[in-house]
């Protein structure tokens, strides 16, 4: 009768237990690492996400020089196009007075 109860009890004990986790995965892997990092620099942050950049481990140091030269000339476009605009309108609301 022990022996009956201990195998109950051994039994009780490995269904309660849970499995032991599998080696760990990253939460996002290489590739889905680096799109995200493409949106923030191009998309939201321009070159105030350079240190971003650097911090990734997703990019080699080559691809880091690329990617914050394309984006610093990126941003500055954009910055370049902001400020043309804001002439513009300038021009034309102080001129019809």
């Amino acid at each position: 009768m022990s022996n009956t109860n201990e195998s109950s009890n051994a039994r009780e004990l490995k269904e309660s237990v849970p499995p032991a986790p599998k080696k760990s995965e990253p939460l996002l892997d290489r590739q889905t690492t680096r799109i995200v990092m493409f949106v923030v620099l191009f998309g939201v942050t321009g070159f105030l996400g350079l240190p971003a950049l650097w911090i990734s481990k997703s990019f080699t140091p080559s691809e880091k020089i690329f990617w914050s030269i394309i984006n610093t000339i990126y941003t500055s476009v954009l910055i370049g196009i902001t400020a043309a605009i804001c002439w513009w309108s300038y021009r034309q609301i102080f001129e019809t007075y």
